[in-house]
């Protein structure tokens, strides 16, 4: 409870591009550790009062860890000590939350200071445009909204920023790439048509793509620079189909088919 309400303290600044860090053992338990290996790890999220990290290295929960770690943000240099408090796996990769141990005030406050930077900053790219004919601020925020069906901001490095509120009936986690929160894949999707997206003026399509036990069109639009809408619409019924073609016939031959 102590560690949740200290990070309660502190805003937490979901990270559009996961952020590399340097990162080694200091001590397990009480004793303390000399190497010189590092652990390779990315920063997903961060605050003033810790950090999720990303790794592909399994450290047993059974005992109680500090690392140090090193990272640069905003143009600032950080080298600090965290203590490991809960962990969870997701394949193939392992998440650390990482509270941070004896950090001077100057600090975290020179931290929190590039956080409130960097998060006006990620407002601006998600939100504003670089383009008179981008979407401006409003339009932006109307457009998602408005879809009726799940819809997502994502980066061109497949990493979900922003999503509607019918996408986040689901268990999405920003910061992480669409294959992974969205569609459970440990691997960019072979349907996608992000990249392709890019190089085309108007929405691509993927039809009778499986989400959630449904069938759906997935939908991408290149919106601005490294920024996507990536939207789903639910496939026609087969039901839909079916009135749809009867629709279409004479009338005699209509009410034949309801006989």
């Amino acid at each position: 409870m102590e560690y949740i309400e200290q990070n309660r303290r502190y805003f937490r600044v979901v990270l559009i591009e996961q952020l590399s860090c340097r990162a080694k053992l200091l001590q397990v338990n009480d004793t303390k550790v000399i190497t010189g290996k590092y652990l390779n790890c990315l920063i997903i999220n961060l605050s003033g009062g810790g950090a999720r990290l990303k790794t592909p290295v399994d450290l047993p929960f059974t005992v109680s860890y500090i690392l140090g770690f090193s990272f640069q943000i905003e143009g600032e240099y950080f080298s600090l000590q965290g203590m490991i408090r809960w962990k969870k796996k997701l394949d193939p990769d392992y998440y650390y939350g990482v509270e941070f141990v004896d950090i001077l005030e100057h600090d975290r406050e020179r931290l929190i200071q590039c956080l409130n930077a960097y998060e006006f900053k990620k407002a601006r790219v998600i939100t504003q445009s670089k383009s008179p004919k981008s979407p401006n601020t409003t339009a932006m925020g109307k457009i998602i909204e408005a879809l009726p069906y799940p819809a997502y901001l994502i980066t061109r490095n497949h990493t979900v920023v922003a999503a509607n509120k019918a996408a986040m009936k689901f268990n999405l986690v920003f910061g992480e790439q669409c294959y992974l929160t969205i569609y459970g894949n440990k691997s960019i999707c072979p349907f996608c048509k992000m990249e392709l997206s890019s190089q085309d003026d108007g929405i691509v399509t993927a039809k009778n793509v499986l989400l959630h036990g449904k069938k759906f069109t997935a939908n991408w639009l290149h919106i601005d620079g490294d920024l996507f809408l990536h939207y789903f619409k639910p496939a026609k019924s087969y039901t839909l189909r079916k009135h749809t073609a009867l629709l279409q016939r004479t009338p005699a031959n209509y009410t034949k088919s309801f006989r």
